[in-house]
């Protein structure tokens, strides 16, 4: 199956100023550049569709919520917007990407007052997804001792702590790192959330202010119940993960993808099990059949880019 369509063009809202996307600009003195004041979301586009769009944009309310954001764009404003940029893109395997600061004031040193308007920016572009050998092989992950702020239940643009962590993990040849709370009890990826399987059980980390609330990891967990696998929220501590029988990641673009090796042991077999490949195979279907419930939909059918509060892109 082709993942790109020849006619698809990457676009960007700023403000409600629509450009391609490689001529999108924000201002100097806006927070999100300045400070790292803002909150994101990707939302993944398969088949033309945003998948759980308005679950990314309620938790990137939550998000702003968090922050204090003292203003904040409507729910259905935001999937409205984000909804007529990707009609207009005629993107069909990609990403949305959405991220709203506290906004720009006259001054680097001066707070926004109460009433300053939030910057909303939205973009839109192919993507490729993952190659399936990916999924076929499985990857190595390693473990790194936590060193994000303590609130990574929200999901700010401040990622400088899993850049490096990420970064490090490549010089290692892992494709992901887990990060390790108190008493070595694994948290989540650094841009993924973690199940394990013992016997067979489906096991993952319990949500609160050290994991985030991932919209695939809670539709994963849904797969598991019509699927029949038994799952159980709770701690999961490192080396209980080494001797599972299986370990896999999940996120928007990860989908659910099976951990061959931590820090360089070997999870079950060395390859992905087949409970991950059981919801891989439903989270895909899922996924599909949303698809065609979105375009045969009145939602958003028909909303234009002027309608959603956009002018048209020259």
């Amino acid at each position: 199956m082709s993942t790109k369509r020849a006619k698809s063009r990457a676009l960007a809202a700023v403000n409600g100023v629509v450009t391609p996307l490689s001529e999108a600009k924000v201002p100097v003195l806006d927070r999100g550049f300045l400070f790292g004041d803002a909150v994101y979301e990707v939302v993944r586009v398969f088949q033309g569709a945003p998948f759980h769009l308005e679950h990314h944009i309620v938790r990137l309310k939550n998000s702003a919520e968090g922050l204090r954001f003292s203003t904040f764009p409507s729910v259905e404003t935001l999937c409205q917007q984000m909804a007529a940029l990707l009609q207009a893109s005629e993107v069909q395997f990609g990403s949305l990407y959405i991220q709203v600061t506290r906004g720009q004031t006259a001054s680097r040193g001066i707070f926004p007052g109460k009433d300053t308007p939030c910057t909303v920016v939205i973009t839109v572009e192919d993507k490729d997804p993952y190659p399936e050998t990916l999924y076929a092989e499985g990857v190595d992950v390693v473990t790194r001792p936590e060193q994000r702020w303590l609130r990574a239940d929200l999901k700010t643009v401040n990622l400088v702590p899993r850049i490096l962590a990420k970064r490090d993990a490549l010089t290692c040849g892992a494709w992901e790192v887990i990060w390790l709370g108190e008493e070595k009890r694994l948290l989540e990826g650094g841009s993924t959330n973690l199940f394990i399987v013992h016997g067979d059980e489906l096991i993952t980390p319990p949500l609160g202010e050290r994991v985030l609330a991932g919209v695939t990891r809670k539709e994963v967990l849904e797969l598991a119940e019509d699927l029949g696998i038994p799952s159980l929220v709770r701690p999961v501590a490192l080396e209980e993960a080494l001797t599972a029988r299986e370990v896999m990641l999940t996120g928007t673009s990860t989908e659910v993808l099976g951990v061959r090796s931590i820090d360089g042991k070997s999870i079950g077999d060395g390859k992905p099990g087949p409970i991950a490949s059981r919801l891989r195979r439903a989270l895909l279907a899922r996924m599909q059949q949303a698809a065609l419930q979105y375009r045969d939909s009145q939602k958003y059918t028909g909303e234009s880019l002027q309608e959603s509060g956009f002018p048209m892109p020259q």
